[in-house]
């Protein structure tokens, strides 16, 4: 059964940000531990800036869809997780992580995809090649 929320959880925004009608909104850190295929799960400290999912574009259609995850680590560095499922007889999942220092970095793990793009909205980051 659902309950009706106060006026005060109400303002909050959803995810990982707690925000109230009368104070600014502070990112709240958690420890996060991302699975990796084939190396060490990665453990750190920091906030989920989004996570995004190709599913309605691409999963129902053809079995294969892929979803970001965007973390901010407390020493300021970018943690992305991509996870990229595959149906069918076996469901199979392939996970890549990467913890990158730059945007660039960042950039170059996720390439340009639309979904990719959608993550760098979210995240306030400009994926854009300057023309002199």
């Amino acid at each position: 059964m659902r309950t009706k929320k106060s006026s005060t959880e109400a303002a909050k925004v959803v995810g990982q940000l707690d925000c109230f009608n009368d104070a600014p909104c502070v990112a709240v850190e958690e420890q996060w531990t991302v699975e990796r295929d084939g190396c060490a799960d990665l453990r750190f400290v920091g906030t989920r800036i989004t996570e995004q999912s190709s599913w309605e574009q691409s999963g129902p259609r053809n079995g294969r869809w892929e979803v970001i995850a965007l973390y901010r680590t407390h020493g300021d560095n970018w943690v992305c997780a991509r996870v990229q499922h595959m149906a069918g007889d076996r469901h199979q999942v392939s996970r890549d992580v990467e913890a990158c220092i730059s945007t660039g970095d960042l950039v170059d793990f996720l390439g340009c995809s639309a979904l990719a793009k959608r993550v760098y909205a979210v995240a306030g980051i400009e994926c854009v090649e300057w023309v002199a």
